[in-house]
């Protein structure tokens, strides 16, 4: 049977036979990528010489309004490849001097991101696979994951019901995402070499506007589940994209604009609180919007991220 006929790879288990029709993510049963670059914006153990090989998947479980990516992941821009391309991408970037392969987004495509990354194994893949998601993921999905994958990079956005309803219109997020991220530190213990992370969790929040006390909530679960056995990175640099630059539109948070100056302090204030002193914290953000633009061939500011050669030669076949 075809691993995408009746799709319940991710927490929404739409059921959907993908060969014949496309579930919420969007996709059918070819990966679709919309960038491949040496991106050297990821947190620092996590980015060496020439920067994080970094794969963009189209398509989204999730749906975030303020999503940054918007273009991908719900704006269907992307272009097909197979999975002996994706292995012959990976090894370029090993070949670049890439520190690690960086799946941005990839849920709905784990079988054949895994036979991907399992040709490029037999054929001579050594680097770190970092699995780079919005923590809305199934158990048994990750299953077929921890084989193949040495870091995780999930998203924690929110434990509070309400904002994952209002927001996301999951009100499931805390509970699947909570269980998700358990399930990764309990099976990816953390492995240094020097600075440089060989394997383990890395677990983002973006602090959202209006939303302290959720972010509060947040840390109270690390300090709680998290704290010595994870790496937290706490993110700041919320800034409106997609259907969040409708001013027009009804949100239960105010997702039109940045954070505000006091509200980063209250961060501080509360990493303080809590005693919370290792792991990361993005500067207070200041300057112009640094969303990326996917239409582009190469989506970022050059220098955050440089595009590889082979995915451009890839993509030039493509109308």
């Amino acid at each position: 049977m075809c691993v995408y006929e009746g799709c319940e790879l991710c927490p929404r288990r739409c059921r959907v036979d993908r060969r014949v029709k496309r579930g919420f993510c969007g996709e059918g049963v070819k990966m679709r990528l919309a960038a491949c670059v040496y991106h050297r914006g990821e947190e620092p153990p996590l980015v060496a010489g020439t920067g994080a090989g970094t794969f963009f998947f189209t398509g989204c479980t999730l749906g975030c309004p303020f999503c940054q990516n918007h273009q991908i992941s719900s704006g269907g821009v992307g272009w097909e490849v197979s999975e002996d391309e994706f292995a012959s991408l990976c090894l370029e970037f090993q070949g670049g001097g890439a520190s690690c392969i960086n799946l941005v987004t990839a849920t709905h495509f784990i079988p054949s991101v895994v036979e991907g990354l399992s040709r490029a194994r037999d054929q001579g893949l050594r680097l770190p696979v970092v699995w780079n998601s919005s923590g809305y993921e199934r158990e048994e999905s990750l299953e077929l994951l921890f084989p193949h994958v040495s870091v995780f990079l999930p998203d924690l956005k929110t434990l509070d019901r309400g904002i994952a309803l209002d927001v996301f219109g999951r009100p499931d997020y805390p509970e699947v995402a909570e269980r998700a991220v358990r399930a990764m530190i309990r099976r990816k213990p953390l492995v240094w070499d020097g600075d440089r992370l060989l394997q383990g969790v890395i677990v983002r929040h973006l602090v959202l506007p209006g939303a302290l006390e959720a972010t509060e909530r947040v840390l109270a679960w690390w300090k709680e589940h998290a704290e010595g056995r994870a790496i937290l990175s706490l993110m700041v640099q919320y800034d409106p994209a997609g259907k969040a630059t409708d001013t027009g539109a009804s949100f239960p948070l105010p997702l039109t604009r940045r954070l505000t100056v006091r509200e980063y302090e209250e961060v501080l204030r509360l990493l303080e609180e809590y005693e919370v002193d290792e792991g990361f914290l993005q500067e207070y953000p200041e300057g112009p919007s640094l969303v990326p633009d996917f239409t582009r061939e190469s989506p970022f500011d050059p220098d955050l991220a440089v595009p590889l050669e082979g995915w451009l030669k890839i993509r030039s076949r493509f109308p």
